[in-house]
């Protein structure tokens, strides 16, 4: 399934803010995103009752109150966790749905241990399906990509990828073989992706452009400077940024 809207400028784990109160994947931070009518890139994770949830990390230490896997936690117990700043909750993936009703598009990154688990998207499958606004669904592991793409055929599934350089880079991403495989973007013949979303440190590497040459769009994460997004607007046909509202040159779609 391809991308069927215009491809833009997205607001990584959405328009937030920490020095502002805005803490990334919160309500407040769709709010800011769709104020500014921009694409919202978040990240899923499932709770212990099988509930996607709108949170980047596997453990709950770095943003919230409190500490231990996010996996090991009832949806309506992460609910009432604080984040460390402000005042928003943990949400939902159908409270998400609710608060964006189609007005942007979003890119959903399902987070992936590489443990071949495919729990989360047969969570978000049906969910994904049943949403009538523009969304697609992504993810580091190509098996997910795929299994994404089996369980979601109507919807747009890319496979993100990056330069997977040291051995801490992503905990979760095996030995060195299958980081190489990655990096390299063999693992794309699993995924069979609609679009790509690559590291800005390594766009002009020839994985992610010979993709782009074959026609999938091309995104890269995450835009933060001036130097990143000048590649950006060389290499790809749109950034996943953070730390500033992009200019209206920037929001003009290459790909439709």
């Amino acid at each position: 399934m391809k991308i069927t809207w215009d491809i833009g400028p997205v607001a990584h784990r959405a328009l937030h803010d920490i020095d502002r109160g805005i803490v990334e994947n919160s309500p407040r931070a769709i709010t800011a995103a769709l104020e500014e009518n921009l694409a919202i890139e978040v990240d899923l994770q499932l709770s212990s009752d099988d509930t996607p949830m709108v949170f980047h990390d596997f453990e709950l230490d770095r943003l919230v109150d409190d500490h231990g896997p996010v996996r090991k936690r009832s949806a309506k117990n992460l609910a009432t966790l604080a984040y460390r700043v402000g005042s928003d909750r943990i949400m939902t993936l159908g409270e998400l749905f609710e608060m964006v009703d189609g007005r942007v598009p979003l890119y959903i990154e399902l987070k992936s241990d590489f443990s071949g688990d495919m729990a989360l998207v047969r969570a978000v499958a049906p969910l994904v399906n049943a949403y009538k606004g523009p969304a697609g669904l992504m993810s580091f592991d190509p098996w997910m990509t795929r299994a994404s793409r089996k369980l979601c055929p109507h919807v747009p599934c890319g496979l993100v990828s990056g330069t997977f350089a040291t051995s801490n880079w992503d905990p979760h991403a095996g030995n060195a073989i299958l980081r190489f495989l990655l990096r390299h973007m063999f693992t794309a013949a699993i995924a069979r992706p609609s679009f790509i979303n690559y590291d800005i440190s390594a766009i002009s590497a020839a994985a992610p452009q010979s993709f782009r040459r074959l026609g999938l769009p091309l995104l890269t994460w995450t835009v933060r400077t001036p130097e990143q997004r000048k590649a950006a607007a060389k290499w790809t046909d749109a950034m996943v940024f953070e730390g500033f509202v992009p200019s209206a040159d920037e929001r003009k779609s290459k790909v439709k």
